[in-house]
């Protein structure tokens, strides 16, 4: 059993991860949506597949390294497992904990109150049950200010990391504080500053003993901006290339993925960086190694979680050279574990000029019944239309899940988290061309804009269609370009592609009376369960053909194919009598 930790940190980014040296050996610790797994290296590996997590969820260790507390962000649950089995020593309610973090004894747990707005912390026994709690100790003194070389809004999403007694906190309000919390009765502030970065970057803190790592990542642009504080005082700054969210190895030295093949551990006090080149594909599972992953380092050790999360590539301390080491997971299941990772990869590389990150927080399992769920998540970016478009992509797999025969596994429920969706001008017609352009490249289905289009809409047609209202989401011309593409590539059950008709639309557009006599031709394979297909074009006519949508939206009504009728007819009843009482004279 495990007794003394030399080194340890605990990382949040897209991925859940640690390093640990505990008794001469090396563990490395890794929670995401397939489940906790811990591999003892060089080439032993258990996994736990029942506790999930997103970039929500968080690991923490004692200072012993013989315990992991790991929230799991799906269920909502905090498990304490043993590091080397993977065994439970408890599993608390849903809800019980949030998240929290064990102390450096592994018999008390820290939890902050409200991440967001982070001022109280308590002290918790193993049962979950509150044992003190006290304010935590924000100095007086302005904190120094951590800036990169954008003109940036604060950075506004809540950030929280701890090992063994030390916590860190990054509150909406920017305030960044490392407290040491060993002795709960009188804590010890190691690092306090404010962190001003844009929506579309991303954050991780790693506590050390004297200093807190902070690392601000560039996702649209590749590059990392990092920090090393210690009280009110940068100790490094260093701007580097990153491709995916970069990780401390030690407090002077950084593994950062430069670009899909190689990886580069930073010195931070200058130094020749080392260079790691990523194997082609494993020797395990014989799945790409290229491509955006997970860099993962702790002291000597350099690892790397490749998109597909199937295994664990490891480089050699002296060599250099890779080897791969599998996570075994269920070989029944690999098939459809790459269906979902490919359709993350597809999605994160859509999204990567909004600074948007796609997950897979939860593949849920019923052996019993060969039944499976599956949870995405979504978190982070600027929340304008693109982000949107791509997010509702992203969320609609369903129907190409619900098509499939993974070894007799079928699918049960689906869910999804929705992005932080932003104000934005109304989208111009150049703007709308090119994200359908983009979605026809990623391969994203037409009809996943729909949803997106009657949000957006749903604020300017209130209940009671009230007339007024501010803004347009869309202009009328990027309307107009968006219900040709509508009506043009639904118009078959296959994918058609619309991006090369987007010139000639914009040229000469289809008149309302082209686009009533389409109607009929929408195929009824486009049918879903919400209506919002036909809400949504009706939205667009409604408010963008003015005067002129009275014959298509009779046509969406009379003539549509009655599988896409179905739970949207009342809606576009409604947005048919808003029509015709803001236009008086037009027939309802």
């Amino acid at each position: 059993m495990p007794r003394r930790l030399e080194s340890s940190q605990a990382k949040q980014g897209s991925v859940m991860h640690f390093v640990s040296k505990v008794d001469g050996l090396d563990y490395v610790v890794v929670l995401d949506g397939f489940g906790l797994s811990s591999w003892c290296l060089p080439d032993e590996v258990v996994s736990e597949p029942d506790i999930h997590g997103s970039s929500n969820g968080l690991l923490s260790t004692d200072g012993a390294g013989r315990l992991v507390l790991a929230w799991d962000d799906n269920y909502d649950r905090s498990h304490l497992v043993e590091v080397d089995t993977l065994e439970r020593e408890a599993r608390y309610s849903r809800f019980q904990l949030k998240p929290s973090i064990l102390d450096a004894t592994g018999e008390m747990l820290l939890r902050v109150v409200d991440p967001r707005a982070p001022a109280v912390i308590e002290h918790l026994d193993q049962k979950g049950e509150v044992v003190a709690s006290r304010p935590l100790p924000f100095p007086d003194e302005e904190p120094v200010k951590l800036s990169t070389a954008w003109a940036t809004p604060l950075w506004t999403r809540p950030r929280y990391a701890g090992r063994a007694g030390l916590v860190a906190v990054l509150g909406a309000d920017g305030r960044v504080l490392l407290t040491d919390l060993r002795d709960f009765n009188a804590p010890r502030v190691i690092a306090f500053a404010k962190l001003w970065v844009p929506r579309t970057w991303d954050v991780q803190l790693t506590p050390f003993d004297d200093a807190l790592g902070i690392i601000a990542h560039d996702i649209p642009r590749g590059t990392a901006t990092t920090w090393v504080v210690s009280g009110r005082e940068v100790l490094e700054k260093k701007d580097i290339a990153a491709l995916t969210m970069p990780t401390f190895a030690t407090k002077d030295v950084l593994l950062t993925q430069v670009d899909a093949g190689t990886l580069r551990r930073v010195p931070l006090r200058g130094g020749e960086a080392l260079t790691f080149r990523l194997p082609a594909s494993g020797r395990e599972t014989g799945l790409e190694a290229h491509g955006p992953g997970t860099p993962i380092a702790g002291g000597d050790v350099t690892a790397f979680l490749p998109w597909h999360h199937e295994s664990l590539i490891l480089f050699d301390a002296e060599t250099g050279e890779p080897s791969e080491v599998s996570r075994l997971l269920p070989e029944d299941l690999g098939e459809l574990r790459q269906v979902l990772m490919r359709h993350v990869r597809k999605a994160n590389e859509a999204a990567r000029s909004t600074g948007t990150r796609f997950a897979l927080k939860a593949l849920d399992v019923t052996p019993k019944h060969k039944r499976y769920g599956v949870v995405l998540s979504a978190h982070g970016g600027d929340g304008g239309f693109r982000a949107r478009a791509v997010n509702a992509a992203f969320q609609d797999l369903y129907p190409e899940l619900q098509g499939q025969d993974f070894g007799g596994w079928t699918i049960g429920v689906m869910g999804h988290s929705l992005i932080d969706e932003q104000p934005h001008a109304p989208v111009s017609a150049d703007e709308l061309a090119s994200v359908l352009g983009h979605m026809e490249h990623h391969g994203f289905r037409l009809t996943s804009l729909a949803p997106v289009i009657e949000r957006l809409y749903a604020h300017n047609l209130p209940a009671h269609w009230s007339i007024g209202g501010g803004k347009l989401p869309l202009e009328d011309d990027a309307a107009l370009l968006l219900l040709q593409a509508f009506m043009e590539g639904l118009a078959s059950p296959a994918p058609v592609g619309v991006a090369a008709h987007l010139g000639r639309w914009r040229q000469s557009p289809m008149s309302v009376f082209e686009l009533a006599a389409r109607v009929p031709r929408l195929h009824p394979s486009h049918a879903r369960n919400d209506g919002r297909l036909l809400v949504a074009l009706a939205q667009l006519a409604a408010n963008h053909l003015h005067h002129r949508a009275g014959t298509f939206l009779t046509a969406l009504t009379n003539d549509a194919p009655p599988q896409l009728l179905d739970n949207a007819r009342h809606g576009i009843t409604e947005i048919h009598r808003w029509w015709a009482q803001r236009h008086k004279g037009g027939t309802p």
